[in-house]
């Protein structure tokens, strides 16, 4: 999993995971799905947007990153609230010209334990 953007006005993070991944976490955290959708229609809208070649090629340039992630979350600081976002939420237009994610060099992490000893973002 990596961690994408953060966005230090509210202590949260953009983290990007693989399908493992998120089925591991979706076992061991309370996650927030987007609207109606549960587990299982997520996967399947992330299955349908790996196969947007455009979408894809994106996200990847958007994060500097090698390949894309199956889905995308934001979660606290403290992990105790993790909800499921487009890939493309911290650039997205509904921000209306302010974002206030801030770019970051996307960073490897084993584990979303470890947001809680991360450097606090200015």
């Amino acid at each position: 999993m990596q961690i994408l953007s953060c966005n230090p006005e509210d202590d949260t993070f953009f983290v990007g995971l693989s399908l493992k991944e998120f089925e591991r976490l979706s076992l061991e955290y309370n996650i927030e799905y987007d609207l109606q959708y549960d587990l299982e229609q997520t996967k399947q809208i992330a299955f349908q947007n790996l196969n947007k070649t455009d979408y894809i090629q994106m996200i990847k340039e958007a994060y500097n990153i090698k390949s894309a992630p199956f889905v995308c979350v934001v979660v606290n600081r403290n992990v105790s609230e993790i909800a499921v976002r487009p890939s493309h939420f911290p650039f997205s237009n509904l921000w209306n010209g302010y974002s206030p994610w801030k770019a970051i060099q996307a960073q490897e992490i084993d584990s979303l334990e470890v947001l809680k000893n991360t450097k606090k973002q200015q």
